[in-house]
């Protein structure tokens, strides 16, 4: 085996071009070339290689993380998994272990048991480099461990409770009463609190009042009404990201607030049953000029930003005939709020029309991903607007389009199109699919049943 190995391609090149690509495997894959050979072994051995690590809850103890710390003196981010079989016992009594993990920056645990989280204040008292921590998809989360969190003098970057639901209004009340939390969080860019289906306008604003420095924001919106919406609209106006799930509540109103953010790259508002079309029209209209008497020079400077921006990638382009001309407003120079969003999802957002669609289409020339799943008004009409004008679509999540049929998907020209999402769309054509994945055979469709389409070898 190993002859083959040293007489074959991987041999020829040089470690640094080895290491670029062993970056890009999963590590049990790393792990399992160190059985190879001996140049193998040396470079999936290699610590630049090792900066993270996913370890199951049940094999941690304190000998674990001697040897762990010994053998990947780079490590900078641990990843704690668990589920409901594993058999966890002897976290209680780490202590004073987790002084070994002290150049940590960043620490995730998914679906891990109280034992685990409940060494939470013992691990981020140990860390002071800790910046970043996640506590995902864990039902035993409760207030406690999240008082844990805030106790240490830390400044976080980044906090995600994602899915932990046992957060509600009085645990974040008491957090602020007791503690100076608004310190910890700062210095806070990136936020998740999706899944967080008990927090109300009182909660949220609490925290999201603390963050000034905000670029990434998820939140449930179950319980939240246009007030957070109008608050988000009007303070965190240098967010690059916003995931609300379940805009259930949220109105017009917010969707107008939204329309402030000329920053953001990603927006997701899924199931806005209350948005109407007018509003989601409203989302993406062109800003509104601030001089009424310069309206024509405004369109004119208005286009003339539009191309600068194609042509060059600038963010702001003031041109001489703007002053020329009189124009002095800088929202008249700058152009489409929007050119920088890239990934749209409006999921379960009734009324969303062919309308909406096609101003989207050219209102958002980069976007890269949408998703439009269960918007039942959607046809042909709107998927045509997409196809001949976002030719930098890479995926497309068309769930559920009860009325359309999705002939313009088969002879667009998407050549950067990687995922289409056809499940539950019972108008569109098997045999189409088919043949549009053998002419495509980098494509990644998923028809009716959930299943990917397959051509021929």
């Amino acid at each position: 085996m190993s002859d083959r190995v040293n007489n074959g391609r991987f041999s020829v090149l040089p470690d640094e071009l080895c290491l670029r690509i062993l970056h890009c495997l999963p590590a049990s894959d790393v792990v399992k070339g160190m059985r190879v050979c001996r140049r193998w072994h040396a470079l999936c051995n290699d610590a630049s290689l090792w900066t993270q690590v996913e370890i199951s809850c049940r094999f941690v103890n304190s000998v674990f993380l001697d040897k762990l710390v010994t053998a990947r003196p780079r490590l900078r981010s641990l990843m704690f998994l668990s589920d409901a079989t594993d058999k966890v016992s002897g976290w209680e009594n780490l202590g004073d272990s987790w002084l070994k993990l002290r150049n940590i920056e960043s620490i995730t645990f998914v679906s891990c048991p109280s034992v685990v989280l409940d060494s939470l204040p013992s691990i981020v008292t140990c860390c002071p480099q800790l910046k970043c921590v996640r506590c995902e998809c864990s039902p035993s989360f409760t207030s406690e461990h999240f008082m844990g969190l805030m106790t240490p003098e830390h400044s976080y970057s980044e906090l995600s409770l994602a899915h932990c639901d046992r957060i509600d209004d009085a645990t974040v009340y008491f957090a602020f009463q007791a503690f100076n939390v608004s310190t910890r969080l700062r210095a806070l860019q990136t936020l998740n609190l999706d899944g967080l289906n008990s927090l109300t306008d009182i909660g949220t604003l609490a925290i999201l009042e603390t963050c000034p420095l905000l670029r990434s924001l998820d939140l449930d919106g179950e319980m939240l009404t246009d007030k957070t919406a109008v608050f988000i609209g009007q303070t965190l106006t240098q967010l690059k990201h916003l995931g609300i799930s379940f805009c259930s509540n949220l109105t017009d109103s917010a969707l107008q607030a939204f329309s402030a953010l000329h920053r953001l790259s990603s927006l997701r508002l899924t199931k806005g049953t209350s948005f109407t079309s007018r509003g989601l029209e409203q989302l993406f209209a062109r800003p509104h000029h601030t001089s009424s008497s310069h309206a024509n020079s405004s369109d004119r400077i208005y286009e003339m930003s539009k191309i600068t921006h194609r042509q060059s990638g600038k963010t702001h382009e003031y041109c001489n005939s703007g002053r020329e001309n009189g124009c002095t407003s800088t929202t008249e120079v700058i152009g489409d709020k929007n050119y920088f969003l890239h990934t749209l999802d409006l999921s379960e957002c009734d009324e969303l029309s062919d309308s909406n669609v096609e101003l989207i289409a050219g209102k958002l020339p980069n976007l890269r991903r949408l998703g439009i799943a269960w918007c039942y008004k959607i046809t042909d009409t709107g998927l045509d607007s997409l196809t001949k004008r976002c030719q930098h679509l890479s995926s497309l999540k068309l769930i559920g389009l009860k009325y359309a049929h999705c002939e313009p998907l088969f002879g667009a020209p998407l050549v950067k199109l990687v995922s289409l999402d056809l499940s539950q769309t019972d108008l569109v054509d098997d045999a189409k699919l088919l043949q549009l994945k053998r002419g495509r055979p980098w494509l990644k469709i998923i028809n009716y049943y959930g299943q990917e389409v397959v051509g021929d070898d």
